[in-house]
C-alpha cells in the first residue's frame, strides 16, 4: 500500500466538513503508512481508534447532507456508514485484546474506505455544477 496524496481537483466534494474529514482520513492513513507492527505506542493507537470513533460525527453529517440532496443511494450510503462503523468496533476490541495485527486491521479498514467510499461514493454525491 502507498501513501496517498489528497488532490483538490480529483478528491473535493463540495463540501467543506466532508473534505477536511477525508484529508484527515488521508493523513492518518499516512501517519501508519510506514509502522510497523513493532512500532507503534498504544498511546498512538487509542488516539487513533478515538478518531475513527468520532468520525460517525462525519458519518451522520454526510447522511444529512444526502437526504437534503435528495440523494438516491441514501440506503446504501447508511448501510456503509454502519458497516464501517462496526468494522472499527471490531478493531477496538481486537485492540483491547491485544492481538497482534492491530496496525494491518487499522491500514486496511482506512484504504479500503479511502478506495471504496471516499474516491467512489463520495465524489459521485458530489454537487453537479452547471455551466
Amino acid at each position: 500500500m502507498e501513501t496517498i496524496t489528497w488532490q483538490n481537483a480529483r478528491h473535493r466534494t463540495g463540501h467543506d466538513k466532508i473534505d477536511r474529514k477525508n484529508k484527515r482520513i488521508v493523513s492518518l492513513y499516512n501517519q501508519l503508512h510506514d509502522l510497523n507492527e513493532n512500532d507503534y505506542s498504544e498511546e498512538l493507537v487509542t488516539e487513533i481508534l478515538w478518531e475513527l470513533v468520532e468520525y460517525a460525527d462525519h458519518l451522520i453529517a454526510e447522511e444529512a447532507l444526502l437526504e437534503e440532496r435528495g440523494a438516491s443511494n441514501l440506503e446504501i450510503q447508511k448501510a456503509k456508514h454502519s458497516a464501517f462503523l462496526q468494522k472499527v468496533c471490531s478493531i477496538c476490541e481486537a485492540f483491547e485484546e491485544r492481538q497482534p495485527d492491530i496496525l494491518y486491521q487499522i491500514k486496511t479498514l482506512l484504504s479500503d474506505w479511502w478506495n471504496n467510499h471516499a474516491l467512489i461514493d463520495e465524489i459521485k454525491n458530489r454537487p453537479r455544477t452547471t455551466h
